[in-house]
């Protein structure tokens, strides 16, 4: 499986960047707290490398851009996601967030201007510009990625600082203007100044939503729709072709321009942050007196709207609706005009007259998550803060029980709902789900407000006028979970690294074909924080060789998964989540070292039912479960117990390994099979960083025996490594040098190609495996190799090394 590797640089729109529903794109490398204009972390003074007298000066920190350019590359990434904001904190202090507190607020940003004013250094520290030392460092900063990534392979996120956020009832005025002004400018310049020296694509999507509330004041940040549209760009992004840099560049002023608040803007948060209370007239006199309405505008209205809902809006609605090219009625006709296009081609619209309804001018206008300005002067109320899809409070047991009739405010809760599906699959219900609508002009006016393509990606919804349909109506469910309440259904989890996802696998899969028992893979775990920390670049790399009845991230919806992150979140991982959503039946078969250290966690819950096996008792409990049978770590302690290369003609069966695609990779195969390969697997890395490697006398010990090797008279040596600079500089300590000539280092395969160093691993006639299930598995699945050396994985009790006495069986077709 390929895939594309991107690596993230920035704070404030890219921190929380994941891409973990993405099953082709993962973050492997971040870097943080690091300002463009210092080279090195400002917090951090073991970076900055001072004179003699005691000063850090340029040249230091031209010599840490070095140390930058080392972790641009050894990110090995395709894609450089760059976010700039942080650039603001070295020039207007602004501390742990961009955004500029409000008057008097009580946060330590507050209380650190108030102190710079008190001093006299500034009377407001966001005035001051970049001075000319910090404008050439900054070029360095931008030469660095040009050099690394090139314009092809870098991705800038634009910002947009604005005066107002989301406190989750309506649109507040944040901040003092005179200091968010000069801010906004300061960020246009330095990302059209980065575009220009590097090339580099752009994404500007943040202007379309407002910063939100998280808790205290001034915990400001863009929320799950921004990360998710952010994502979705990214791939989009990473997957079209090369565009000239010209294309995605444009001039300072352009970017200045379009991030600017308008005058009727500004006025608005004055008034605002003032306090202080506006006419309706008042603001149709500002807007009247402007040549449109922007989005800037729109949120301005929007905040005043909530300030004073009781106020008469239908005048300032009906000039906005009147206005041409106004935003917030050009996104309505926007979406309108696409999700015509998407349900044109749907076969469950059963609305009397279906798509042939036109659109009548009226706003409707993102603001935060599920949060739309509503401007309609037809409506009782003209002007409005509007939920769109999702309702607090809302039922599940009733819309159950109801038979699966929703309206449009409860299609996130149902999409989103894990339990409904498990609750739907439990009884076997086939109803559709039925999006049912008051009347025709109902149904109209949801063109403009839903994104029925999302939608209709996650679930298939019937669109009715008063929940009619045809009798039978041909339509299935996107998401079915039946299967795992079918009493022949078996799932196993997959977990941690490739080697342990083959144990997990092979062992399920054999049995399974064994008692003709249905097996399903359960491969989000790798959605979860933990699984991203522990081996950031994996997704489940098993699946290509794997034979199944489904893989759940194929069988559910994008929806689910990200409901699923969003929710138990604090979960280390999924072993008992799905008993937690609903999933009442399931029980889980574990090991008794796993379970204890789970229950010292306490991530277990006392109504889950757990099974304790050993090897032994596996195959009895695959056959005759209590319930939905969920096999998590699979006895994973007694295969360590040295038994491993007992099932070692099951894995030769049951793993066929793919045709290799990298020119590279095939050019090392064919030397392989031309020789007496001997493969050398030193695993560094995470064991050195937790003390666990194996020292250079183990592998020289190994090096020495291979070598002894007579009847292998063609040997030559191939040594595979996450640290193969190591392996060339310490080869006399690690015995290879007792390969002389005969010795390939084999590099190149990072991150989704690791694979390919798999796959050639196999292919060893001798295999040294290091402590890691990654060798120790190409060594059991491989039908070529005669000899294993090594410890810990492979081997018999007190034994360290096996040899082939009888022929390899066929591989799997």
């Amino acid at each position: 499986m390929r895939g594309t590797t991107v690596q993230v640089l920035g704070e404030d729109y890219v921190s929380r960047l994941g891409l973990r529903l993405e099953r082709d794109f993962s973050v492997v490398s971040r870097i943080s707290g690091v300002s463009p204009f210092t080279i090195a972390a400002p917090h951090d003074a073991g970076l900055q490398r001072p004179d003699d007298d005691g000063k850090s000066t340029p040249r230091s920190r031209l010599d840490h851009s070095k140390a930058l350019r080392t972790v641009l590359e050894d990110a090995h990434a395709d894609l450089l996601v760059v976010d700039l904001t942080g650039a603001s904190r070295a020039i207007v202090e602004l501390g742990s967030s961009w955004y500029t507190p409000a008057p008097g607020e009580d946060s330590w940003l507050g209380r650190r201007l108030a102190a710079e004013v008190e001093r006299g250094r500034t009377t407001s520290p966001a005035l001051r510009g970049p001075s000319e030392g910090e404008l050439e460092r900054f070029d360095v900063f931008a030469g660095l990625v040009r050099d690394v990534y090139g314009p092809e392979r870098t991705l800038l996120v634009g910002s947009a600082v604005s005066e107002f956020f989301w406190d989750g009832v309506r649109v507040q005025p944040r901040g003092r203007v005179a200091e968010i002004r000069p801010l906004r400018r300061l960020l246009a310049t330095l990302e059209a100044r980065f575009a220009q020296l590097t090339g580099c694509g752009q994404i500007d999507i943040a202007a379309r939503y407002l910063p939100r509330a998280d808790g205290a004041p001034d915990d400001l940040r863009l929320g799950p729709d921004f990360e998710a549209a952010l994502e979705r760009e990214i791939v989009v992004a990473a997957r079209r072709p090369a565009t000239p840099p010209s294309s995605t560049q444009r001039s300072a002023a352009d970017r200045g321009e379009r991030s600017a608040t308008s005058e009727f803007g500004e006025w608005a948060h004055r008034q605002l942050a003032r306090g202080r209370r506006v006419r309706a007239d008042a603001v149709h006199r500002r807007l009247s007196a402007q040549a449109s309405v922007s989005h800037a505008d729109a949120v301005a209205l929007a905040a005043f709207v909530g300030a004073h809902p009781e106020s008469d809006w239908r005048a300032v609605a009906e000039l906005v609706c009147a206005t041409p090219g106004a935003a917030p009625v050009e996104a309505a006709r926007r979406r309108f005009e696409r999700n015509i296009e998407v349900l044109g081609a749907y076969p469950h619209v059963y609305v009397d007259g279906g798509l042939d309804v036109g659109f009548e001018p009226h706003g409707s206008l993102p603001l935060a998550d599920d949060v739309r300005l509503v401007i309609d002067p037809s409506a009782e109320l003209p002007a409005a803060i509007e939920r769109t899809t999702r309702t607090d409070g809302w039922d599940a047991a009733q819309f159950v029980d109801g038979g699966y009739s929703l309206g449009l405010d409860q299609i996130d809760n149902v999409l989103e709902s894990w339990w409904m599906y498990f609750e739907r699959a439990r009884r076997g219900d086939t109803q559709p789900f039925r999006v049912s609508f008051r009347d025709r002009a109902a149904f109209a006016r949801s063109l403009s407000a839903v994104d029925y393509a999302e939608v209709l990606e996650n679930e298939r919804l019937c669109l009715t006028v008063d929940g009619r349909l045809p009798e039978r109506p041909e339509w299935a469910p996107m998401v079915d979970l039946a299967f795992l309440f079918d009493p022949s259904a078996r799932v196993c989890g997959l977990r941690s690294g490739f080697g342990d996802q083959l144990y997990y696998y092979v062992h399920a899969r054999a049995l399974s074909s064994k008692h003709g028992l249905r097996l399903y893979l359960d491969d989000l775990l790798y959605d979860n924080d933990e699984m991203i920390a522990h081996t950031p670049h994996i997704r489940p790399d098993v699946l290509p060789f794997t034979e199944s009845d489904g893989v759940f991230s194929e069988l559910v919806s994008r929806r689910l998964r990200a409901a699923r992150v969003r929710d138990l979140k604090e979960r280390r991982d999924n072993r008992s989540e799905y008993h937690r959503m609903g999933l009442r039946e399931m029980v889980l078969a574990t090991d008794r070292m796993h379970l204890k250290a789970c229950y010292d966690r306490r991530e277990y819950p006392s109504s889950l039912t757990v099974q304790v096996i050993d090897l032994d008792g596996y195959e009895r409990l695959m056959t005759a479960p209590p319930g939905l049978l969920y096999l998590d770590v699979l006895a994973k302690h007694e295969l360590l117990g040295y038994r491993l290369l007992a099932q070692k003609p099951t894995w030769e069966r049951a793993i066929h390994l793919a045709p290799l695609e990298s020119e590279t990779a095939k050019a090392i195969e064919t030397k392989m099979l031309e020789t007496d390969a001997v493969v050398v697997h030193i695993r560094r890395g995470d064991r050195v960083a937790l003390g666990i490697a194996d020292g250079d006398a183990y592998y020289r010990d190994f090096m020495l025996r291979t070598a002894g090797l007579e009847h292998l008279p063609n040997k030559h040596w191939f040594v595979f490594s996450d640290d193969l600079d190591y392996c060339r500089s310490h080869r006399e300590e690690l015995g290879l040098d007792l390969a002389g000539e005969r010795i390939t280092f084999v590099e190149g395969n990072h991150h989704y190609a690791s694979i390919d160093d798999f796959h050639l691993m196999a292919l060893g006639k001798v295999v040294v495996c290091g402590k890691s299930g990654f060798s120790a598995s190409a060594a059991m699945i491989s039908t070529r190799v005669e000899h294993i050396f090594g410890t810990g994985y492979s081997l018999t009790p007190g034994g360290d090394a096996w040899s082939r006495t009888e022929p390899a069986p066929e591989p799997a077709a």
